[in-house]
């Protein structure tokens, strides 16, 4: 009798984590470093994932080339049984209230952008002495991401849709993926996309190609949406979050924002 209950219980314990969803995030390097910020969010993030019932693990993985380390990690992914990838960049804040709405967005591909690690210059403005007025970062930065419509079109897509768009390029600094994602891809592309990987002794593919497409040179996470969607595989962003990337400065800003400084600039060379 208590050999049978053991049993049930086994089984009801099993089931309910079958049930629970779990996700690996990964945060690579190529110097084992992280941000104070970013680690004080990625325990605010674990902390909500846990409270919502969402099994988590997480992996650090330190290699010189980005690109070949998240294959690795894409290898290690597969083998264990996790719902969703999850890259997080060891330079970034602000996405622990992110990550459980990009889950429940239930898109294959999806993530958010965040400011370039740059002042760009033409969002800059000057008093009369040519002194910098505006030294504000949040009004000075681009952001990483490539979009397929206009600057219009995207501005009424993102109220249409409640800021949740498809990109044509999302950055890999904060990016969830599904494990068909991944499937799929190898079931389409597998034969020419695989290598041995002598250094780490292990069968890998080269998801994040880095390389020339159609004239651009493309960095692993622009390569690996490329890919995707040669295996017609979508990619969205939810752009209601704001992230920090930190270098030499805290780069801050707001997507929305963003999009109308351009529109208040084009309209201004033509007056």
């Amino acid at each position: 009798m208590k050999y049978h209950l053991n049993n049930i219980r086994y089984i009801y314990i099993r089931l309910i984590k079958m049930m629970q969803k779990s996700i690996l995030i990964v945060i690579p390097s190529i110097d084992s470093k992280m941000h104070t910020h970013a680690t004080i969010s990625l325990l605010k993030m674990e902390k909500i994932l846990n409270e919502n019932k969402i099994n988590v693990s997480c992996l650090f993985p330190v290699g010189s080339l980005i690109s070949r380390v998240r294959n690795e990690a894409v290898t290690y992914f597969l083998n264990y049984d996790f719902d969703y990838l999850l890259f997080i960049d060891s330079d970034l804040s602000g996405f622990e209230n992110a990550i459980l709405k990009l889950i429940q967005a239930d898109k294959d591909i999806i993530g958010c952008t965040y400011p370039k690690k740059a002042i760009k210059k033409k969002f800059i403005n000057y008093d009369i002495t040519h002194s910098v007025k505006n030294h504000n970062c949040r009004d000075c930065v681009d952001f990483n991401i490539n979009l397929f419509k206009s600057i219009n079109e995207t501005i009424k897509d993102l109220i249409d849709f409640g800021g949740i768009i498809e990109v044509k390029n999302l950055p890999t600094g904060c990016m969830l993926i599904k494990k068909e994602v991944f499937e799929k891809i190898l079931k389409l592309k597998g034969n020419n996309i695989f290598y041995y990987d002598y250094t780490s002794q292990t069968r890998n593919y080269d998801f994040f190609q880095v390389g020339i497409r159609d004239g651009r040179y493309m960095s692993e996470d622009y390569g690996f949406n490329e890919l995707c969607k040669d295996c017609d595989i979508k990619s969205y962003c939810n752009f209601n979050f704001n992230l920090s990337h930190y270098g030499e400065l805290a780069y801050k800003g707001n997507f929305y924002e963003h999009l109308n400084k351009y529109i208040n600039i084009n309209n201004s060379k033509g007056q």
